[in-house]
């Protein structure tokens, strides 16, 4: 029988921009991270709960883990990094023959691939770590698109994480990957 590592990759909540650089959670954020941690309470046994060091993801994880009471643990590897400057541009709309930007790779930046490499290496720590565990992740939406372009073979496109968006993938022991759904946000109705 197959084992899957069930990872929930979930955006910090909203933050006050006006309070930066204390970076501290809208009261709406506030109120929204309780939302989730209800319905992730209501959905899932988390084994593991992991978080950036940026006040807005611990803040969500802090709030989160009240229903949870596990150990949090802060990496500072899960760190947001702005790639939308670094990844490349397409003229077309669409290229059959390169789908995926594979042809463009290369042309990504140093800069772009240190970030990536940080991301893949703090991911694979934590998956060996909880093998055929269910984890939950909450960092930034650079780093949940990064690790999604990475999965799905191609740097050719950002990909978005609303506020409190919970992407759920899984790492099955043969080494296939699985993405169940993106940015989930069906906590907040």
């Amino acid at each position: 029988m197959k084992i899957s590592t069930l990872i929930l990759l979930i955006r910090h909540a909203e933050y006050d921009t006006t309070l930066n650089p204390n970076d501290l959670l809208s009261v709406q954020g506030r109120e929204n991270a309780e939302k989730l941690a209800q319905w992730l309470k209501q959905n899932y046994q988390l084994d593991a709960l992991y978080a950036s060091t940026l006040t807005r993801a611990r803040e969500t994880t802090e709030i989160i883990n009240k229903q949870f009471l596990l150990p949090i643990e802060f990496k500072d590897e899960l760190q947001e990094y702005n790639v939308w400057p670094l990844l490349p541009k397409f003229s077309g709309f669409f290229d059959a023959k390169d789908a995926f930007g594979w042809q463009h790779q290369q042309t990504l930046s140093a800069e772009y691939w240190m970030f990536a490499e940080r991301v893949f290496t703090i991911f694979r720590e934590i998956i060996n770590t909880h093998q055929g565990k269910t984890m939950a992740i909450v960092a930034h939406g650079h780093v949940i698109g990064t690790l999604i372009r990475s999965l799905i073979g191609g740097h050719r496109m950002t990909i978005h994480s609303e506020p409190t968006g919970v992407t759920q993938l899984q790492h099955w022991d043969d080494g296939t990957w699985e993405i169940d759904f993106l940015n989930r946000r069906e906590h907040l109705l």
